[in-house]
C-alpha cells in the first residue's frame, strides 16, 4: 500500500450515517473467527509469570476473565481493549534462545524458531477477525488493538524500569518470513524493543492490579468527575513514547459533567490545559459522533484522538498512516489505564469521521483516529 493507496482507504472506510445504516447486516455467528493462534504438535513452554518479560506478557495480553452467554458463546476478555471482544493481534517474542509464539490463555510459549535474538515483542494482525463484523474499516482496528495493547507494554515496562521503544519502520518482508506469516492474513504491525527485561519492581503490582480490573464500561452514570482527574488521564495519554516516529495526535473532547470544566466542545493541551472551543450542553451530539451510541451521551467526557492527515501523509506516507492508527491505540489505551486507576470507567468507539471534523470546527485534513469516553460507571 502507497501513500496514496493509504488516503483512498481512508476516505473509502469512513463512516457517515448513512454508509453505516446501509451496511447493517447479521454476522454469521457459525462463522465466527477464532481468537487464537494455535501451533499444533509444538512443545508448550510454561511462562515465568515471575520474570519481567513474563508479566509484561501476562498483564500485558493475557487473558483475564472468561464469560459464557446462552451456554454456548465464550469470550475470553484480556487485559486489553479489543472492539468486538475479537482480538485480531498475535504476539511473538524474540529472546536470546529462540523465537515463540505468545498463547495469551494457556500462558505458554511455544518455540518456532532456533536462534538468538535480540529481546523484543512483535505484534501481528489477523484480518479475517476484525473483517469478519467490521468489513474493510477492520484494517484500522488491527492497529487500535495492537495500541491498546502496546499501552499495557509500556506501562508495565516503566513500572519495571524496563526500557521499551515502539517501531514501525521495519522491513516487513523480512520480519513476516521470520515469523513465517504471509503478510496478507496476517502481517506484522510493529515491534516493542526491550532492554533490561530482566527486572522487576514490586511498583508494577499496582499497576497490575489495575488491568486485571480493566474492562469497557459500556453504561455511565450521570455524575460528574473532578477537573483534576480529566487533566491527568489525559496528560498521562499525550505524554512522550519512545518510539521511531514523532507524535502526531492532538485531544478534542466533549466535556457533558466535569467539575470545574463549562460543559461544551474543548481542545486539551498537557499539561493541564483545556481551550473552549464551543461552549453548551452536547451530550445529544457526543452520542451521535460516536455512532449513536448512549456511551457518548451518557460519559462525563468523551475523547477524540485527531491527526493532520496532510502533513502525516507528506512526510511519512503509508507508513505514517500506521502509524496514526497505532499512537492512537496506545493513547486510548493510556486512557483506560488512567480511568481505572482513578477508579473511573472509559470505553472506546468507532466514530463518525467527517462529523467529528465538523464538530469541533477543524480543518478537513484533521482526522480522528480513535474515540474514548470517560466517566463514572
Amino acid at each position: 500500500m502507497t501513500g496514496e493507496d493509504a488516503r483512498r482507504y481512508h476516505e473509502r472506510t469512513k463512516h457517515t450515517p448513512a454508509s453505516v445504516r446501509a451496511g447493517a447486516r447479521m454476522l454469521d455467528w457459525a462463522n465466527r473467527p477464532h481468537p487464537f493462534k494455535e501451533y499444533e504438535g509444538l512443545e508448550a513452554e510454561p511462562l515465568d509469570v515471575g520474570s519481567g518479560l513474563g508479566r509484561l506478557l501476562r498483564w500485558g495480553a493475557g487473558v483475564v476473565r472468561s464469560r459464557t452467554y446462552g451456554g454456548v458463546d465464550t469470550y475470553h476478555f484480556r487485559t486489553y481493549s479489543s472492539a468486538g471482544a475479537l482480538y485480531p493481534v498475535e504476539v511473538y517474542v524474540a529472546k536470546e534462545d529462540g523465537l515463540f509464539h505468545f498463547h495469551p490463555r494457556e500462558l505458554v510459549l511455544r518455540r518456532l524458531r532456533e536462534g538468538s535474538f535480540e529481546t523484543s515483542l512483535i505484534l501481528t494482525g489477523i484480518l479475517r477477525r476484525t473483517a469478519w463484523k467490521y468489513d474493510a474499516r477492520g484494517y484500522r482496528h488491527l492497529w487500535w488493538d495492537a495500541g491498546t495493547m502496546l499501552a499495557n507494554f509500556l506501562a508495565l515496562a516503566e513500572a519495571n524500569g524496563v526500557e521499551a521503544r515502539v517501531q514501525v519502520g521495519f522491513d516487513d518482508a523480512a520480519v513476516n518470513e521470520l515469523l513465517g506469516v504471509d503478510g496478507e492474513e496476517e502481517r506484522a504491525l510493529a515491534q516493542l524493543a526491550l532492554k533490561g527485561v530482566d527486572r522487576v519492581s514490586e511498583a508494577a503490582e499496582e499497576l497490575e492490579r489495575v488491568l486485571r480490573r480493566r474492562g469497557s464500561g459500556r453504561e455511565f452514570a450521570l455524575e460528574p468527575i473532578p477537573r483534576f482527574d480529566l487533566a491527568s488521564i489525559l496528560a498521562e495519554a499525550l505524554a512522550p513514547i519512545l518510539a521511531d516516529m514523532p507524535p502526531y495526535a492532538e485531544a478534542y473532547l466533549v466535556v457533558n459533567a466535569v467539575e470545574g470544566l463549562e460543559p461544551g466542545a474543548h481542545r486539551f493541551e498537557a499539561p493541564d490545559s483545556f481551550e473552549l472551543l464551543r461552549a453548551g450542553s452536547f451530550r445529544r451530539e457526543a452520542g451521535f459522533l460516536v455512532l449513536e451510541q448512549e456511551l457518548g451521551a451518557r460519559a462525563a467526557a468523551t475523547i477524540f484522538f485527531l491527526t493532520d492527515l496532510d502533513r502525516l501523509f507528506a512526510e511519512h506516507g503509508e507508513r505514517g498512516y500506521r502509524w496514526a492508527q497505532l499512537e492512537a491505540g496506545i493513547r486510548t489505551g493510556r486512557v483506560y489505564i488512567g480511568a481505572f486507576a482513578r477508579g473511573l470507567a472509559a470505553t472506546a468507539s468507532t466514530f463518525y469521521d467527517d462529523e467529528v471534523t465538523r464538530f469541533f470546527g477543524l480543518e478537513p485534513a484533521l482526522q480522528p483516529m480513535l474515540s474514548v469516553a470517560v466517566g463514572r460507571s
